[in-house]
């Protein structure tokens, strides 16, 4: 169906109902809204569901630097940052962290467990992110593109290096 092209092209979940014989839908998103799309993309002005705003409204700031968030629990999480609280801590060596999240990695270093595998070679890694990045080396996926040359990049931190030679920055030497 057409309507699925557009759903896959923006991201977006959306419920289509078709309520006439004319070359639109009715897309029910979740939020209840109703948007027609037409059907026909070769229509020039083919209407297209609004996307969801990015940016949700800010609720709580900290009196400390400013930042804000949109959940009150963030914001107790960032306050630990300039109150020095660290409520986690290791068994084994006693560190402390200020998120649960860290300590369960921290633990990891201990223990040598290591969750995600490569599904390609086997090799694990203590953090999601990294196996992702290493995926990249069997898919040959390089989703950073320079604007300027088009030369493309399976890693963030090469793109960056990459994009300051463009400036006439020479690279920092590692």
């Amino acid at each position: 169906m057409r309507w699925l092209w557009a759903t896959r092209l923006l991201g977006l979940k959306l419920k289509v109902v078709v309520r006439t014989v004319e070359p639109q839908a009715v897309i029910q998103q979740s939020s209840g809204k109703e948007v027609r799309i037409s059907t026909d993309l070769s229509q020039e002005h083919a209407l297209v569901p609004q996307l969801p705003p990015r940016r949700k409204e800010t609720l709580f700031r900290c009196s400390v630097c400013g930042q804000s968030f949109t959940l009150q629990g963030n914001l107790r999480m960032h306050m630990r940052i300039h109150s020095g609280e660290r409520p986690y801590g290791c068994t084994v060596c006693g560190k402390s962290f200020g998120r649960r999240a860290t300590l369960v990695r921290h633990v990891r270093s201990h223990t040598g467990e290591k969750p995600f595998t490569c599904m390609y070679c086997g090799h694990g890694f203590v953090e999601k992110g990294n196996l992702t990045k290493h995926l990249r080396i069997h898919t040959g996926e390089k989703p950073y593109c320079c604007d300027e040359c088009g030369r493309r990049f399976s890693d963030n931190s090469n793109y960056k290096r990459h994009i300051r030679t463009h400036a006439g920055q020479k690279p920092q030497q590692s």
